[in-house]
């Protein structure tokens, strides 16, 4: 099966074996791998550890909110508060926020849901991960 093919593969690298694993799958390099070479189209994008090549796409994390209602135009006030706000995805009552965490506040954030007369239901602040950095090191959707 799928797991012992990975319990088989982390073995073999407990053992100081060098492996060189490929897939499109970044989840499975976020397991597996310690260090990641990125290749778009033939050309080198990204070498390093996992935490070096996250770092090449610069301070970002995401912030995830969940309010209990989000109007329409909400997402172009926050893309245009200057909070360091570079992208907004709107689900449904989730509002998902790429941030610049070098010049974003939390303390901004809240006082324009507070302004818009908007409850938080809940946050949650994630790292970038390696999805998230190919997809903004190469410009481009994972493709298989």
């Amino acid at each position: 099966s799928r797991q012992h093919i990975f319990d088989y593969i982390q073995s073999l690298a407990e053992q100081g074996t060098t492996i060189l694993y490929t897939s499109h799958y970044m989840e499975e390099i976020e397991t597996l791998c310690k260090r990641v070479f990125i290749l778009d189209l033939g050309e080198e994008v990204a070498y390093g550890t996992k935490e070096e090549v996250k770092k090449l796409v610069g301070h970002t994390q995401t912030v995830a909110l969940t309010l209990d209602r989000v109007p329409d135009g909400f997402d172009e006030v926050l893309k245009n508060s200057e909070n360091g706000i570079q992208f907004v995805t709107v689900d449904g009552q989730d509002v998902e926020l790429t941030i610049d965490q070098t010049i974003f506040s939390m303390m901004k954030l809240i006082e324009q849901v507070e302004q818009a007369q908007l409850v938080i239901k809940s946050v949650n602040v994630k790292e970038t991960t390696l999805e998230e950095a190919f997809l903004q090191l190469t410009g481009k959707t994972l493709r298989d």
